[in-house]
């Protein structure tokens, strides 16, 4: 009995390996956005009576099958007796899809199959040698702006879509307004039609130009221009952006206003002349002197200021040297002055009077001796 029982599940497989696909292959037009709007086009484009029974109407069948029997009994029907169906297609359950298969073999055999049964859903209708209207096989008509062509079967089926509109059972082409506007093409500006095609230049773009939006536009480098100006108390300056226009940007925010371009800082009140230099004491003097800045909240502020020293005074320095930035420097005297007493004096004249002077002295003294000498010599004769 497992015998036989394996012999028949081999079987199945076999004929389900080579079961043939349906030769109704409906594709779906992919601007339609669910399958149940595909049904309401097919029913749209099939809605006129014609040569339909009188007992019936046209419409979309279903009906679910398991991929199991599939093999052995072949596709359901989905449509009443005395009809044929067209235009099928599977599903995974009972619901319209887009997800859809082209017939019941792709879907069974399909790895990624949601259940081992499907529903088949297709348009019926009575068997007629033409379409409604009186139409026969092969002739095409157009529907909602797409294009239908009457089938072996009496239906209209899809054919394409049409995106410039439906005349005769034919799509319209697209009709190309000349000049309708212009776009930038290789750096310059040209024409281009309603359906997108380049025509001739419109403008031609100079080289420190570029296109944008259109327009031959001049391109500057991006940098601030011209001199700082005041502004609302703060500082600003003329900015130039790429596409030359200018305008004016805060680039200092000032505290305490603006003058001139530039902030102004908060000034100091007068402060105190600073008192006179100590003398100088192990090398160093000092003296009370003023500050006033931000530092001192620009309030004067007092502080002690010392320096290194030789001297305060000429007098703390040798005869030759006097004081200078107090430091005792050596005097430079002319070749007819003397260094004496810190200062420069006229000592080489005084020199030369006084030896004059003194010379005339000695020589009046000398001849007043010898006049003495002489006259007691001639005394001592007599």
């Amino acid at each position: 009995m497992k015998k036989v029982i394996s012999i028949i599940i081999f079987i199945l497989l076999l004929l389900s390996m080579f079961v043939s696909a349906s030769n109704l292959v409906t594709t779906i037009p992919d601007s339609v956005e669910s399958f149940d709007e595909w049904k309401a086009m097919i029913l749209t484009a099939n809605s006129e009576t014609g040569y339909f029974s009188t007992s019936t109407s046209d419409y979309f069948g279903v009906c679910e099958l398991s991929c199991f029997v599939y093999p052995l009994t072949g596709d359901c029907d989905p449509c009443k007796p005395g009809e044929v169906p067209s235009m099928c297609t599977w599903h995974p359950d009972s619901m319209s899809s887009l997800n859809y298969f082209t017939s019941s073999y792709s879907y069974c055999n399909s790895p990624t199959k949601p259940y081992n049964y499907f529903n088949m859903q297709c348009y019926c209708k009575v068997p007629s040698v033409e379409c409604s209207g009186g139409r026969e096989q092969g002739d095409r008509k157009c529907s909602s702006g797409d294009v239908y062509e009457c089938n072996n079967q009496g239906t209209w089926e899809f054919v394409t879509e049409c995106n410039y509109g439906c005349d005769s059972g034919s799509c319209q082409e697209e009709t190309c307004e000349s000049h309708s506007e212009k776009q930038c093409y290789i750096g310059d500006v040209y024409w281009y039609d309603s359906c997108g095609q380049v025509e001739e230049k419109y403008e031609n773009c100079e080289s420190d130009e570029v296109c944008s939006n259109s327009q031959c536009i001049k391109v500057c480098e991006e940098k601030y221009i011209g001199s700082k100006k005041c502004s609302s108390g703060d500082v600003s300056q003329q900015f130039q952006s790429e596409d030359c226009s200018t305008e004016y940007r805060i680039i200092e925010e000032c505290d305490n206003g603006c003058s001139n371009g530039e902030c102004t800082e908060e000034e100091c009140n007068s402060c105190g002349n600073p008192s006179s230099w100590s003398s100088c004491l192990d090398g160093l003097m000092s003296r009370t002197n003023y500050k006033c800045s931000s530092t001192t909240s620009y309030e004067c502020e007092s502080f002690t200021e010392e320096v290194y020293c030789d001297c305060s005074l000429n007098s703390q320095c040798d005869y030759d040297e006097y004081c200078l930035d107090h430091v005792c420097t050596e005097l430079q005297c002319e070749d007819d002055q003397i260094a004496d007493n810190n200062e420069c004096i006229n000592g080489a004249s005084n020199y030369s009077e006084i030896t004059i002077g003194v010379i005339l002295f000695s020589a009046i003294v000398l001849i007043l001796v010898i006049i003495f000498i002489v006259t007691r010599s001639k005394r001592g004769r007599r």
